[in-house]
């Protein structure tokens, strides 16, 4: 049994966990992070926005789902938005990322793969998609994403460097290098003495490095007014209507979504699996994990051995609605949840203090948009994410290589190059084409060959 004290201490221990994302994602989306290209939004308003879209998901987990799960942009969906999604965009209306009405349309597409999920979760189809694609793509996904995210990292913490004759060792004794260093072994010894806020304690240990180092400096203070967040906020657009314009924001291209359907349709579905997937295995193993469902539970819709499961789904996909208004990636439950399900969080009310902990984070958004402005910072926590992401690669079934093969393809296709979607592109076709090859078509979910038909089709698309 549990009680508010305990529910309010673990409510902290998640936030703790969770926190480095109030630093790291507004300099993602923002594409001030060195080696990105800057998307054309605001970063100080995002650094407000990433704290109000975590909060009202939060709210909505813990007061309707009523589950000790929190919610926040997503890392590596993150990197899917401005790496693959916005390029996309940007071919679609011909233009370039950095213009406002590509990131406009990007975010639309993000509001439209929330209101995907929020349908299949609100009809009761989470086995259906389970089903679609097999644990061993969808893991080989999640490693994937983890080598981009770690590859990233190293690059932006100066610790490998990329020229025309390939990678390289950077050099060690740069300033950058020995604070992306110190974070980096801080974040894992605190990760193996698992202590709480692992993550956000190695950053505040790099941050404090790198102002010795003169690499960054407060001179807005630390504390201060947030941002305003009306720049990068967006209402849905409504032909005809201009609704925008009497709350000071502009709008997120969700008819723009349907116009160009035939170039955005592959980065849509991307998004919505992804989310889903990523819920999914996020939800049932935290809360399988830390006991708070019985071990029987297989299956997410499962209402006898997952209780509210389509309010936790449901969650999910609105967060992530919320997030695209707020000009933000895919919103998605936190595996970090587990650290606060690990000290007693039982409730709903463990994530409201999370959602409250984030609304407090406001007054300090100063002293973070420094800290995101300074890459070796944030590079620590981007590596250990990407390591965090890589366990997944034991679930894979390497012993069957109709498992292995297209898993593997998934990895090493969206690693060398240096494209999320080609990755995806290349492992989804790859899987039935190799288990037809092995006599093995009974593996093959019916809804897999619709997909494997729609994506050789978009490869034909004139790009």
């Amino acid at each position: 049994m549990s009680n508010i004290r305990t529910e309010i201490i673990a409510g902290f221990v998640t936030f703790t966990t969770m926190a480095y994302a109030i630093c790291v994602q507004p300099a993602i989306m923002s594409g001030t992070m060195p080696g990105m290209t800057p998307t054309g939004m605001d970063m100080n308003a995002l650094v407000t926005t990433t704290c109000i879209a975590a909060a009202l998901s939060c709210f909505v987990m813990g007061f309707w789902a009523k589950y000790p799960i929190a919610l926040a942009p997503g890392m590596g969906m993150n990197f899917l938005l401005v790496l693959s999604v916005m390029p996309a965009c940007a071919q679609a209306l011909g233009s370039h990322v950095g213009a406002e009405a590509v990131w406009r349309l990007a975010l639309g597409t993000v509001f439209v793969s929330g209101a995907i999920f929020v349908l299949l979760a609100s009809l009761n189809m989470c086995s259906a998609m389970v089903n679609i694609i097999s644990p061993s793509m969808v893991n080989a996904m999640a490693v994937a994403l983890g080598m981009f995210i770690a590859f990233f990292g190293m690059k932006n913490g100066g610790l490998i460097t990329v020229s025309s004759n390939g990678l390289d060792v950077g050099n060690l004794l740069t300033p950058e290098v020995a604070v992306c260093v110190i974070g980096l072994i801080s974040g894992f010894v605190l990760l193996y003495w698992k202590i709480p806020g692992a993550l956000l304690i190695s950053i505040i240990i790099s941050s404090f490095a790198a102002f010795q180092f003169h690499l960054i400096s407060f001179s807005n203070g630390i504390i201060g007014m947030p941002a305003d967040p009306r720049p990068v906020i967006g209402i849905v657009d409504v032909p005809g209507v201009n609704i925008g314009k009497y709350l000071g924001v502009g709008a997120i291209d969700v008819v723009g979504v349907w116009r160009h359907l035939d170039k955005l349709w592959p980065s849509l579905l991307v998004l919505a699996f992804l989310d889903f997937f990523g819920a999914f295995s996020t939800c049932l193993g935290v809360l399988k994990g830390g006991g708070v469902l019985p071990n029987s539970s297989s299956k997410g819709n499962n209402e006898d051995g997952f209780p509210r499961s389509r309010r936790v789904f449901v969650t999910n996909g609105l967060g992530t609605m919320i997030g695209a208004v707020f000009g933000h990636s895919t919103i998605t439950s936190y595996v970090e949840s587990a650290a606060g399900v690990g000290s007693g969080g039982r409730t709903g009310l463990t994530s409201i203090v999370v959602g409250i902990l984030f609304l407090l984070a406001l007054p300090f958004a100063p002293f973070v948009a420094a800290l995101g402005g300074c890459a070796p910072i944030c590079a620590p926590a981007l590596i250990i994410v990407g390591s965090m992401m890589f366990q997944c690669v034991k679930n894979i079934d390497w012993n069957d290589v109709s498992e292995a093969a297209p898993a593997f393809i998934t990895i090493v296709g969206m690693t060398y190059t240096n494209s999320i979607t080609n990755g995806i592109l290349m492992g989804l076709i790859m899987y039935p084409i190799v288990k037809l090859l092995t006599c093995r078509v009974r593996d093959i979910h019916p809804g897999m060959w619709i997909l494997f038909a729609l994506l050789i089709g978009y490869l034909f698309i004139p790009k």
